[in-house]
């Protein structure tokens, strides 16, 4: 987040960050708005503003009020005020006048921007290097991109928005996932759509099928009705050939002398019978 984007951002309202519950919306929590969510450092808590100095560490320069010094966007203003002094953020000005973001400046107002003279300032802290200023122009835009999805997702620090923003990439990853298994089946599916028949195919190979069905029952009727024929001539062949084994002496008979004598006697009476009559 830009210096500019948390002036905007906190303009008109009450903010609470860091120190005691009994010192709500004190100037010292706008100051550790600041630090932490634009720096990128640690809050300096359990200390009054004036004091900020002595707890502020390593990473921040002081430097005093003098009448060429002039501060820079983002530099923590120290007022001697009262027993606890003040701090605000600058924002702009020259060597008389500035602006800054303040908060419970006056007393029990929420942050605003408060123009200010030198009379009470005692000087500024300004970090010495910040972790933004090392980063390269790619590490900024992450950050820079952070900073507004915590801002679109209500987050209420950098650190949560990072763990959702985390969770939400690794729900993207199941998601897509699942996305490339549905595309799979979707390719199953389209091959055994191309595999399918349509119902007019569908119905003339049933019409096939059937077609095929009545031909080799035809067959198997004109089969059948050969094999009867055949067996019927079979049985009448083995009929004869037993006719003839029986009465195979009967020509030999009909054709000796005592058949024909016989039959001789027979027409003569026959003959004899009828003269008579």
């Amino acid at each position: 987040m830009t210096s500019q984007e948390w002036f905007e951002s906190v303009n008109g309202k009450y903010i609470e960050v860091a120190g005691s519950a009994n010192a709500k919306n004190q100037c010292v929590d706008c100051a550790n708005d600041y630090i932490k969510r634009v720096l990128g450092l640690p809050y300096i808590e359990w200390t009054n503003a004036i004091n900020f100095p002595q707890h502020a560490g390593d990473k921040y320069e002081f430097i005093w009020n003098t009448p060429t010094a002039l501060p820079i966007e983002g530099d923590l203003m120290i007022f001697d005020i009262g027993a606890v002094g003040h701090i605000s953020v600058f924002i702009e000005g020259n060597l008389s006048l500035f602006r800054s973001m303040d908060e419970n400046y006056p007393i029990g107002s929420p942050c605003c921007v408060v123009q200010h003279n030198y009379s009470k300032v005692i000087g500024w802290l300004r970090p010495k290097s910040s972790i933004i200023d090392d980063m390269t122009d790619e590490q900024k835009k992450v950050l820079n991109m952070l900073q507004v999805y915590q801002k679109e997702a209500e987050h209420s620090n950098l650190e949560g928005a990072m763990n959702a923003l985390i969770g939400n990439v690794k729900e993207l990853e199941i998601q897509k996932e699942a996305v490339s298994n549905l595309n799979k089946d979707i390719k199953k599916l389209e091959e055994k759509i191309k595999n399918c028949i349509t119902k007019e195919e569908c119905e003339k190979q049933i019409q096939t099928l059937q077609n095929n069905f009545n031909e080799d029952k035809n067959k198997w009727e004109v089969k059948k009705g050969e094999d009867i024929t055949k067996a019927v001539e079979n049985a009448i062949m083995e009929s004869d050939k037993d006719w003839q084994e029986k009465t195979k002496g009967y020509d030999e008979i009909k054709e000796s002398s005592e058949y024909k004598f016989a039959e001789f006697l027979f027409k003569l009476l026959h003959l004899t019978k009828k003269e008579s009559e």
